[in-house]
């Protein structure tokens, strides 16, 4: 049987802030699912300076 992993990124706009948030379930850090999902989102503040054309720092928090 196939071991399936899930991880996603959400990306939501509130009053002209982006939250940019991912979901990477505990001990799928090392998949290939999780290591994309990560490179995603550090890479998130690079495409979002870019889109906008800004230069701009995201605010991290970890929700766990």
């Amino acid at each position: 049987m196939a071991k399936e992993i899930k991880c996603s990124i959400n990306v939501h706009e509130i009053d002209g802030k982006l939250h940019i948030m991912a979901s990477i379930p505990d001990g799928a850090e090392r998949s290939i699912a999780g290591a994309l999902t990560k490179a995603l989102l550090d890479a998130s503040a690079g495409i979002m300076n870019t889109v906008l054309g800004q230069r701009k720092s995201p605010e991290r928090v970890d929700l766990q």
